[in-house]
């Protein structure tokens, strides 16, 4: 099935979950079928990973599961990582700390919505002045108002703002998210050329404030022009 028809056996109740973005809610809207009791859940964290960190100090699994799904409830019960370190003192902080980021991994495609002014453009002022919209707390807003989903920015939502219990979820969920990205872009050229290809780690310092959009533009700008002409021959232009 393509997606909109497995989102469609989903609202008809043929599955318990399913992969999917904070679209989904806007998408299926115009299908006529329930709504009303779906959420967006964290991605799961796999077992293997008590037995990686050897959360219960050995190799006995199940110890290690057990000590796992503890630390992970404390997460959901809202502990911060601080108080996640005070209570389990019995396990070295790095470890509480890496069982913290699995939770709260999120596969993030929003580096992929990328804008493009061309050099030849007759336009450059407006279309500087629309990015700049996009970008500002109003233009995120319309964005949130019509597309039922986020940009891809931090987003506090308004006090008093109508939100369904969809959107609560992931807002909830985007709270302390820490974003992974693909490390290809899609587009022909791009995938041929693959100029970005190795820049998922400057975008993923970017989404998680270790790097200003300057730092990434500038990381970006000189990637490419030191790499011009290896970029044009990997892209079979040179």
């Amino acid at each position: 099935m393509n997606h909109t028809d497995s989102q469609q056996s989903f609202l008809r109740q043929s599955a318990v979950f399913m992969p999917n973005g904070d679209w989904f809610e806007k998408e299926m809207e115009s299908t006529g079928l329930s709504k009303d009791e779906i959420i967006m859940i964290k991605a799961p964290v796999i077992s293997s990973l008590g037995d990686k960190l050897r959360l219960a100090g050995g190799t006995d699994s199940a110890a290690n599961e057990a000590k796992l799904v503890e630390i992970i409830t404390d997460i959901d019960d809202g502990l911060t990582l601080a108080e996640l370190r005070a209570k389990h003192t019995d396990i070295p902080y790095n470890k509480v700390e890496a069982v913290w980021e699995a939770r709260h991994v999120v596969y993030n495609t929003g580096w992929n919505h990328l804008a493009f002014i061309p050099a030849y453009s007759n336009a450059k002022t407006a279309a500087k002045l629309f990015l700049r919209f996009i970008c500002s707390d109003e233009g995120i807003q319309i964005f949130r108002d019509y597309a039922g989903s986020t940009m891809p920015y931090k987003y506090t939502p308004e006090e008093g703002e109508s939100r369904s219990v969809f959107q609560q979820s992931i807002d909830s969920i985007m709270k302390d998210a820490i974003s992974f990205y693909p490390t290809k872009i899609w587009t022909p050229l791009r995938y041929v050329a693959n100029p970005l290809s190795d820049s998922a780690m400057c975008w993923n310092n970017f989404y998680n404030d270790e790097m200003t959009p300057q730092e990434v533009y500038d990381w970006i700008y000189d990637r490419a022009k030191n790499n011009w002409s290896t970029l044009l021959m990997q892209a079979g232009l040179y």
